[in-house]
């Protein structure tokens, strides 16, 4: 019995508690009653059943679950081999190395269909299973393998499995329903959803937070809009990056549209000197105008939230273009403002005209939502999509590292 309830608890709710790994993870677990679940097992004479019912009921666990299963099947037949290249790969190459890239491909699913005639030949059948293994691991899609493909394409699959084992455990901690309309940020995977009745009505690029200022794991709602918005700049920005920047030129934040205030009242950056002031006493706030050139750029999407985190527009849009986009200060950026603001306010007075209009005519304008929509900060370095594609991330907060070491270390 002790064990029943020990492996029960530990499918509806994970193995550990998330708060020990998660600090600011506050989502309700999903509530089962374990006693009366047994006693029907009992009843019916299937223990086995009664436990697996208890499994997350999220499509993208069972798609998890499934694909552990391969990737376990895979390592007990071998695994993968590596691949040993000094040179990066492409079309054209020729040699052992190009012979290895294709075992490798085929072992991990990449490279399907009849054997090449001339398997040490990189041909364009090969670099088509390069891109597919590319865009799984969130690399530079060009069928070339250099330096960052080579690295990933040599990660052990045990590491990989490992990976999966500890996705599975965040999946456990997530409620029944994440409701019937979502926004879902996957942190490593610098990516947002917009799903409704579990289908993905909107994906867009993201950019996240540094690892030394690192976007929150938490949940909470989206209440309201704002169109060209102010940026009242957090005491940490203002402290840490303004401020050597005011030492060396007070008027240099003019040209940004910062604005420097003492109390209500705005000053003249040229009148203090900056070098008397500390990050301790440094005692002035600042607010950028809306515009080109503020940080937020024309639109933000606010859930109010204690670490004062929210999506926002970007005046840096080239950054998107990068495969690495840890380059906030916490904050997530994104690269289809107007389409989420469509989205979230149709059924309204406002087209996507009417938000365009509002986002650049330099005036701050709030508006609420009809309803509040919940907004997931999470972290997945591995996940099935819809179509079976298995994907992984790199795992740049070290998220994964802390859970495996409160998991396995014992």
């Amino acid at each position: 019995t002790d064990t029943y309830f020990q492996l029960a608890d530990h499918l509806v709710t994970g193995r550990l508690e998330p708060s020990q790994v998660e600090e600011y993870w506050k989502l309700k677990p999903r509530q089962i009653d374990l006693v009366g679940n047994l006693q029907q097992a009992v009843v019916k004479r299937d223990i086995l059943a009664s436990l697996s019912a208890l499994s997350s009921p999220h499509a993208g666990y069972a798609r998890l679950r499934q694909a552990l299963s391969d990737y376990r099947q895979l390592a007990a037949n071998g695994g993968w081999p590596a691949v040993n290249s000094t040179e990066k790969l492409e079309l054209g190459s020729r040699g052992v190395a190009v012979q290895q890239l294709r075992a490798r491909l085929r072992a991990s699913g990449d490279l399907s269909g009849p054997d090449a005639v001339d398997p040490a030949y990189f041909d364009a059948i090969l670099q088509d299973a390069v891109v597919h293994f590319q865009e799984r691991h969130g690399l530079t899609a060009d069928g070339v393998v250099g330096p960052n493909t080579l690295r990933t394409l040599n990660v052990p699959i045990a590491q990989r499995i490992r990976a999966m084992e500890l996705n599975l455990e965040r999946w456990r901690w997530l409620p029944e329903t994440l409701g019937e309309r979502y926004i879902e940020v996957n942190i490593p995977g610098y990516q947002l959803r917009l799903v409704e009745q579990g289908e993905d009505k909107l994906k867009a690029r993201v950019i996240v937070g540094r690892s030394k200022r690192p976007t929150p794991i938490f949940s909470a709602d989206m209440s309201y809009l704002v169109f060209s918005p102010y940026w009242y700049v957090p005491r940490t920005i203002m402290v840490e990056d303004k401020l050597p920047i005011l030492r060396k030129n007070p008027y240099a934040l003019r040209k940004q549209g910062i604005r420097i205030f003492s109390g209500n009242r705005e000053i003249d950056p040229g009148s203090v000197n900056w070098s008397n002031v500390s990050k301790r006493s440094f005692s002035y706030s600042m607010r950028q105008d809306p515009g080109k050139y503020n940080a937020l750029g024309d639109i933000k999407f606010m859930f109010p939230n204690q670490h004062s985190v929210y999506i926002h527009d970007t005046s840096s849009p080239r950054l998107f273009e990068r495969d690495q986009r840890a380059f906030s200060s916490g904050c997530v950026r994104i690269d289809s403002p107007v389409e989420l603001a469509e989205y979230l306010l149709r059924d309204t007075k406002w087209d996507r005209d009417t938000i365009v209009k509002a986002s650049q005519r330099g005036r701050e304008r709030r508006v609420d939502l009809q309803t509040k929509v919940p907004v997931y900060m999470l972290y997945w370095t591995s996940w099935v999509d819809s179509d079976g594609t298995v994907q992984f991330r790199d795992d740049i907060y070290d998220r994964d590292t802390a859970l495996a070491q409160a998991l396995f270390s014992s």
